[in-house]
């Protein structure tokens, strides 16, 4: 089926984030998480956009 194909470990790199997209074509951009905004969720949600906007590790 090919899935798996050129995979990259995230704890293989720094900040043990890789910006790659492992959801199939039709659930892309779908929002599986949504934090709470409070406590330790808000800091795990704003670093998650701080290493998507490629600010951060990675």
């Amino acid at each position: 089926m090919g899935y798996g194909g050129g995979y990259r470990y995230p704890h293989n790199f720094e900040g043990h984030y890789v910006a790659e997209e492992y959801l199939p074509d039709a659930l892309r951009g779908t929002r599986i998480v949504n934090p709470s905004g409070t406590g330790l969720e808000r800091e795990l949600f704003e670093r998650l956009a701080r290493l998507r906007a490629g600010k951060e590790g990675g």
